[in-house]
């Protein structure tokens, strides 16, 4: 029977831990090893590790260890049988600490170890991180002959096993637990204490001691299973056996290895997961599974800034203005996966126009020419990965407003060159009036003389009558009434004239003698404003929020101060330069720097949100040539 009293088991086994998918498709995880005698515990190479994921064995990458410390506890239950003697006076008691002191042996400084004491009926010492201090409280304890007088309890038991249960500590733990012979009648109380441990995950070694040697215990095989089915075990004690090392039961713990490998998961999907040793001294083990679930998803994309609408207006050789329309997607991978991508393409109205293999991948320009036929543009942007999953946009609609070239009279009817037409025109009517109202007048009166009939006599002061004249004199002297008539007729009529130009004048709005073009403010959707275009008097447009710096003021916050310059050469060609503002400048929704970047008749102009079209008045004359 001592055979079997006093043999332990050492019975290897692997503990899996945390599993982390952070850096998926590489999966790590924390694996101990448990149970390992001494001569077990050789360092462990990475081909000597490998996962079971689902039915598939795959070789680790990485195999990295770390010795994070053991929590020991005691537990003492003190009676009559700890304070039995031997012929030469040494307790049972007294043998017993003999045993646990060589735990110290070879513990090292700074280790990260832990030290607990429980000893009946209440006397608690709790995760020491002391060695010496932990054996400073065992060594008070020494009523010999007092543990005489105490009965069977389970006190400390349950004491360090409430204590493991609520501790932080995140460290291999083991509990020996002292005990004399425990009676038939208590055997179910300490199972039940035993079977809680083992829900915990607290092994529990138990010294029983007897008092009498060789004793018999009809419980023992049950006692034992309890024991061992939470890593456990059982030894008996009567007086001259050799007590177990208690370093043993430390053996293999502590360490905690971390191993990685690739996964050869690329889809949502849960499998098993466990880990495989296969060395010389602990053979080939494996560890209990684990649930692995990965959710895979498709990349994520996202138009950014995209237009509902797109005013294209063509020139008399059917080219558009503007030429291109950039387009830009956002990427994301929501299942917090990143990975490679291989390509991101661009599809208009179904067919693949642009295809991107390497940075920038969320960046497109479509060239509008294909499309000055079409009503509209249905676009989508797909993104293949380096696990073969394939995200896309979807498909959006850009609705085309196509504008072709008009005739002279709609062209110059329209938008800025109104005031210019409508003034050209009053000055001609004034002129002409001017030049042809008093000839017109002066012929009138002559007419009106010639008709009258000349007096055949004049009355004189006296009332006598005057001798006829002779026909030249009376021919003198009407044509001399005659021309005074229409002298005042004539200055009456550019009198007239005068007032009549005055009044005109200031009933016409002042156009300025030229222009190089206007601005013309468009809404969220692109369609024209009902705000009056502005038009661009001068060589330099300052543009921007403060009334006192910019010619074309915005009332935005995001507009700074002075945001943009808008310049004209000599020839009336226009650029356009960035104040290096915030909210950014862009021409036909191309963002543009500092530099000054051309623009031409019908760009579209972002001043942050602002949206406006540029007219150029060079174009417009040499289409009216």
């Amino acid at each position: 029977m001592a055979a079997d009293v006093h043999a332990q088991s050492h019975t290897a086994e692997i503990i899996l831990g945390e599993v982390d998918k952070s850096e998926f498709p590489e999966i790590s995880l924390d694996f101990s090893i448990r149970n390992a005698s001494p001569s077990q515990l050789e360092p462990l190479k990475t081909g000597q590790v490998s996962i079971l994921e689902g039915d598939e064995v795959l070789p680790i990458t990485r195999l990295e260890s770390e010795y994070t410390g053991t929590h020991f506890m005691l537990a003492i239950n003190p009676a009559r049988n700890l304070a039995m003697r031997d012929p030469l006076g040494v307790s049972n008691y007294e043998k017993l600490m003999r045993s646990i002191k060589t735990l110290g042996s070879n513990l090292a400084p700074e280790s990260g170890d832990h030290f607990s004491l429980f000893i009946n009926p209440d006397s608690e010492w709790n995760e020491l991180s002391n060695y010496s201090e932990w054996l400073t409280a065992l060594e008070s304890y020494d009523d010999i002959y007092g543990m005489r007088r105490l009965e069977q309890s389970f006190a400390s038991l349950e004491m360090a096993i409430n204590a493991y249960q609520n501790s932080q500590l995140e460290q291999d733990t083991v509990l020996l637990y002292i005990a004399p012979f425990i009676y038939q009648a208590y055997i179910e109380t300490f199972i039940e204490q035993i079977e809680r441990a083992t829900q915990l995950g607290l092994p529990v070694h138990t010294w029983m001691v007897l008092e009498y040697p060789n004793t018999s215990t009809p419980y023992d095989a049950s006692l034992r299973e309890a024991l061992e089915a939470g890593g456990g075990s059982l030894f008996y004690f009567s007086r001259d056996e050799d007590l177990p090392d208690p370093k043993s039961y430390l053996e293999g713990m502590g360490y905690r290895y971390t191993a990685s490998y690739e996964t050869s998961l690329r889809a949502s999907q849960t499998v098993k997961l466990a880990v495989q040793l296969d060395t010389p001294s602990l053979g080939k083990l494996q560890s209990a599974s684990k649930k692995l679930s990965v959710v895979v998803e498709p990349a994520l994309l996202r138009f950014l800034n995209l237009v509902t609408q797109l005013p294209i207006e063509l020139n008399k050789n059917g080219a558009p203005s503007p030429k291109e329309l950039p387009l830009e997607v956002s990427i994301e991978f929501t299942d917090n996966f990143p990975r490679e991508i291989i390509a991101t393409s661009l599809w208009v109205n179904g067919k693949q126009v642009q295809e991107n293999q390497a940075p920038p991948y969320g960046n497109f320009l479509i060239e509008l020419e294909p499309y000055t036929e079409s009503a509209s543009l249905n676009v989508e942007v797909k993104l293949d990965d380096g696990w073969g999953i394939q995200g896309s946009t979807g498909t959006q609609e850009i609705a085309l407003e196509i504008s072709k070239p008009e005739d002279f009279l709609q062209e110059v009817s329209t938008g800025s060159n109104l005031w210019l037409i409508l003034g050209a025109g009053i000055g001609i009517l004034i002129l002409g009036f001017v030049i042809f109202f008093p000839g017109l007048s002066k012929k009138r009166l002559a007419k009106a003389s010639a008709k009258a009939s000349p007096a055949s006599d004049i009355k004189t002061e006296e009332g006598q009558t005057e001798p006829e004249k002779s026909s030249a004199q009376t021919q003198n002297e009407g044509s001399g009434i005659d021309s005074k008539q229409a002298q005042d007729k004539a200055d009456a009529s550019d009198k007239i004239v005068e007032e009549i130009i005055s009044a005109t004048q200031q009933e016409t709005p002042t156009v300025p003698a030229y222009h190089f073009g206007s601005l013309h403010k468009l809404d969220k959707d692109s369609t024209p404003s009902a705000v009056k275009p502005f038009l661009l008097s001068k060589k330099v447009i300052y543009i921007g929020r403060d009334p006192k710096l910019a010619d074309l003021v915005l009332d935005d916050p995001a507009i700074e101060p002075l945001h943009a310059e808008l310049q004209f050469s000599d020839s009336g060609q226009a650029t356009l330069t960035d104040f290096k503002s915030t909210a950014g400048t862009y021409r036909n929704f191309k963002a543009i720097t500092e530099t000054a970047t051309p623009i031409q008749h019908g760009d579209i102009l972002n001043f942050g949100t602002q949206m406006y079209r540029f007219h150029s008045s060079t174009r417009t004359r040499s289409g009216s040539i």
